[in-house]
């Protein structure tokens, strides 16, 4: 790897960091302004999913002994909508 682009590739990952980082602030602001939980998680679900460029983003909850999980917060990016997915065996007209 040559010199500029080795440099361009630690510039790119510490970019990526700071966005991370920035997000993590936007969560902990967000956390300290709301008294309702439920709010909290579903701030977190939606900064976790802009930061990190995820399609969705679900927290759930483990009941008491693990028996069970209940969704408390889900993001899902708003450009995802319409999309036609093809399978392998379908054909394509």
């Amino acid at each position: 790897m040559t010199l500029p682009s080795a440099l361009e590739a630690r510039v790119a990952d510490l970019e990526r960091e700071r966005k991370h980082l920035l997000a993590i602030i936007e969560i902990l602001k967000e956390v300290s302004t709301s008294l309702h939980f439920i709010d909290i998680l579903q701030g977190i679900a939606r900064k976790l999913g802009e930061a990190f460029g995820l399609d969705r983003c679900s927290i759930f909850l483990a009941e008491r002994g693990g028996r069970s999980v209940r969704l408390v917060a889900s993001y899902e990016d708003p450009t995802i909508r319409n999309y036609t997915w093809w399978t392998s065996s379908a054909t394509r007209s």
